[in-house]
């Protein structure tokens, strides 16, 4: 516990002294220790902990007291002692080679571990390199997809353009064919009916015999039809 002391018993040949070196050392640490107990409180005054040196001497003394005899059994018993020490010492080496191989047991499976959480770590990381290529994917088809709906939209609209040009064009031309096609249907009608023409022509004729010089109703009706062309037609102003 304090420094400069020792638990070792030195003796001389005879087993009662101690070396004086040794019995040196012990003063100068009684004093460091007594140095040291002035300074605690004053509740540790006192001699909390006895000396070693006194153990010491007070073994000496019991060890002068003791004849061959004596000696011998308190060596037996010492031995039997360290006997038991070393047993327990074996028992706890023992002890200690299990746990060390559980130990090393243990640590062969934590490395086995590591390597499984290794292995599940690029597989993770395997795994976010996918659905990071998947999402790409999905952005690159979303794009795609964005602008084919604003080509079919441009598409639509140009087509709609198309129709509506397409409409004004063709509104465009029956406005200017309609005269062309009321024109050919007079002249159709026209050519259908020659007797109309020749009942104007007769009429005249009646006329010009009943009036004379075309006096008379008939005679007025057919120098009428024959001024107003539009009323038969060309064909009549013609007749």
């Amino acid at each position: 516990m304090v420094a400069g002391l020792s638990t070792s018993s030195n003796t001389s040949n005879d087993g009662t002294g101690l070396d004086t070196g040794h019995r040196k050392r012990c003063i100068c640490g009684d004093a460091v220790l007594q140095d040291y107990l002035k300074t605690l409180p004053a509740d540790f005054e006192g001699d909390a902990c006895p000396s070693l040196t006194d153990e010491n001497e007070r073994m000496e003394r019991e060890l002068a007291k003791l004849d061959r005899s004596g000696l011998k059994q308190r060596v037996a018993s010492v031995t039997r002692r360290c006997n038991e020490a070393l047993m327990e010492l074996l028992e706890q080496e023992q002890q200690m080679g299990s746990r060390l191989s559980e130990v090393r047991y243990l640590e062969s499976r934590l490395s086995d571990r590591e390597d499984e959480v290794e292995m599940l770590r690029l597989q993770l990381q395997a795994s976010d390199d996918y659905i990071e290529g998947l999402l790409r994917e999905k952005a690159d088809v979303l794009r795609m997809l964005t602008e084919s709906k604003n080509e079919l939209a441009h598409v639509s609209a140009k087509a709609a353009k198309l129709q509506r040009d397409l409409n004004a064009k063709t509104k465009h031309e029956e406005s200017l064919l309609s005269p062309l096609g009321n024109t050919s249907c007079a002249a159709s009608a026209d050519v259908s009916s020659p007797p109309s023409a020749l009942r104007v022509h007769s009429l005249a004729e009646q006329g010009v015999d009943l009036g004379g010089s075309g006096s008379g109703e008939m005679g007025k009706l057919a120098k009428w039809i024959c001024i107003e062309p539009s009323f038969m037609g060309r064909e009549a102003f013609r007749v």
